[in-house]
């Protein structure tokens, strides 16, 4: 699957075949959470990627990585000119469930460094994963995050969308979206791939976003938040929920969930991007070679970066 925001794509490959993705020698390594450079200097994208839960998954038994749904992914990140990389990715494979998630940090990194460090530890607090689950486990990050933020005097903010795979042998998977980042699909047909969206983003900028705002008393203006915040929904942003705010700006995630298609990739695209990168994405095989094409159409006119 794909997935990407601001300065970040994930991509990510399931197959029908465990040994398909290891033949094509990326499942092992970008299932761990390595960088994939993609021509990119390594010193601009290393922040984006952390190591939390390398070294339990090197623990894991060969028995217990072959029961796994076979997934390959990869990913690229690059620097903005004008400032550092609030961006953050997770790549997690583990026994009871993987996660693939982009996380579009804003205002500062410590809202979108403490997505990536707790989101799969706080997945893992729930006994099993349902929309119920993963709606909690979404307000536990949310309340957490706050108190941290109201220590440290902190108003960043972060949006995340991820891709939670239940291991449980019937590819269960859920989308939990949280802001505007995006993750879509490629999924592999009788006649040919369908280009499908999997998430529809969280903007002040949507009718339906203005109406629930509006609800909780709050306001719109040159589509965004009170003026300021573009997304209308994240972790974070303490300075967009206080008191007499509340319900403008919310935690609350869209989760839908459906079984994971064999042979799938996701691709994000975006804005008129979008054709052309479905069209050449039906020749791609390697979610590295996914990763690059769409960040490299990401900066073409029109594609709304």
């Amino acid at each position: 699957m794909d997935f990407q925001r601001s300065n970040i794509q994930l991509s990510m490959m399931t197959t029908s075949d465990g040994n398909s993705a290891v033949a094509h020698g990326k499942h092992e390594q970008f299932a761990k959470g390595n960088v994939c450079p993609v021509s990119l200097d390594l010193h601009d994208v290393a922040d984006a990627l952390g190591n939390e839960h390398n070294e339990q998954e090197d623990n894991q038994s060969t028995n217990n990585e072959k029961d796994l749904v076979p997934l390959s992914s990869a990913f690229v990140s690059w620097k903005s000119p004008s400032h550092s990389n609030e961006d953050r990715a997770v790549v997690y494979r583990g026994p009871r469930f993987s996660v693939f998630a982009v996380i579009d940090g804003h205002g500062g990194d410590l809202a979108s460094e403490y997505v990536k460090t707790h989101l799969v530890d706080i997945l893992d607090e729930e006994p099993e994963l349902t929309v119920e689950t993963l709606r909690h486990a979404t307000a536990t990050l949310e309340t957490r995050f706050a108190e941290v933020a109201t220590v440290a005097n902190d108003f960043s903010g972060a949006c995340f969308v991820a891709l939670v795979v239940v291991e449980d042998g019937r590819r269960t998977r859920f989308v939990v979206n949280c802001g505007d980042c995006r993750v879509s699909a490629l999924e592999r047909r009788k006649k040919g791939r369908e280009y499908m969206e999997l998430s529809t983003d969280h903007k002040a900028s949507c009718p339906l976003e203005k109406q629930r705002i509006a609800k909780a008393g709050g306001h719109v203006i040159m589509d965004r938040v009170a003026g300021v915040l573009a997304p209308s929904r994240s972790i974070g942003d303490l300075d967009m929920k206080m008191p007499g705010m509340e319900g403008w700006v919310i935690a609350d995630p869209d989760i839908n969930e459906a079984e994971l298609c064999p042979d799938s990739l996701s691709p994000r695209t975006a804005a008129s991007g979008a054709h052309a990168r479905a069209k050449l994405l039906r020749r791609t095989v390697l979610p590295a070679a996914v990763a690059t094409t769409s960040r490299s159409l990401s900066f073409e006119p029109g594609s709304g970066k």
